[in-house]
């Protein structure tokens, strides 16, 4: 607690997910209908995955699929407890990960028991992994729930980015202006339908090198090729940089490169990021 262990160390990992629950849902009690925010970051299905007896061998998915069915148990036990605290129509639920899987995992990942290479999770049909700027390294899924506020059971495919969490929240909460420019922007009415969504770049970084670039429709990457199952570290080596200019609404999962037939787009993009880089220090792959 704050900085120190409160329970064994090093930690049993088979317990953690519900024990991070237990916590959750006696911080709600103890709030006592004033406002609040939790930060709920699981430990799994990050390595080395482990699930409580209860759950172990009950999937149909291997100790993989046993974590994830605890997870979900677990977070069905705190979204009862908004239920029952009657705060569903003013508490705000957002679950999402921080990035793709991790594909080319370091031999000391292996010297834990039972850990093996499908664990370290999938991208379905998505190109690249963590620390590649491909799909697969950027794009999660994300569940929002806003009870009364965001229509339920609606699937939106525009993208927004976590960096919109921040002002979206801030907004949602009423607080004050902030001091500095944010980087995201308030996505409540696009999320409630009010609106559609605004043209915007986002920008693809890989330690301090600036990657890509993407709109709403063109995503330009200036950089090392890497294979679905290599996660391109810039510290150990350099390969020839590639042009590569993907139309995510008509190829999510980057198979046709169309840099050549659309040079303009190429140079538009590039002039972009030629700004935004001189404008935070970025680094540049060309």
């Amino acid at each position: 607690r704050n900085n120190k262990p409160t329970e064994e160390y090093p930690v049993e990992q088979s317990t953690l997910t519900q024990r991070y629950a237990d916590e959750t849902i006696r911080f709600i009690r103890e709030s006592k209908g004033r406002p609040f925010f939790i930060y709920l970051p699981f430990a799994m299905p990050h390595l080395p995955i482990s699930a409580s007896v209860n759950f172990r061998g009950k999937s149909a998915g291997g100790l993989y699929g046993d974590v994830i069915e605890e997870m979900d148990a677990n977070i069905g036990r705190i979204l009862a407890e908004i239920k029952v605290e009657n705060i569903e129509e003013n508490t705000i639920v957002i679950f999402t990960s921080d990035n793709g899987p991790w594909r080319n995992m370091p031999p000391r990942m292996y010297e834990t028991d039972e850990v093996e290479q499908w664990h370290g999770g999938s991208t379905g049909s998505l190109r690249g992994a963590k620390a590649t700027s491909y799909e697969g390294g950027f794009r999660v899924p994300a569940i929002i729930r806003w009870a009364g506020r965001i229509p339920a059971g609606q699937v939106i495919t525009d993208w927004v980015t976590t960096l919109d969490l921040h002002a979206t929240i801030r907004e949602a909460a009423g607080a004050t202006p902030a001091v500095r420019p944010l980087d995201g922007i308030n996505i409540h009415d696009f999320l409630q339908g009010k609106s559609g969504f605004p043209d915007r770049y986002f920008y693809y970084f890989n330690y301090e090198n600036l990657d890509g670039i993407r709109d709403n429709t063109w995503k330009l990457l200036v950089t090392w090729e890497a294979s679905d199952w290599t996660s391109r570290d810039l510290r150990t080596g350099r390969e020839p940089v590639v042009v590569q200019l993907y139309n995510l609404r008509n190829d999510p999962f980057e198979h046709f490169n169309l840099a050549e037939q659309n040079p303009e787009i190429v140079n538009q993009l590039k002039a972009e990021m030629k700004r935004f880089a001189g404008e935070v220090g970025a680094k540049l792959n060309f």
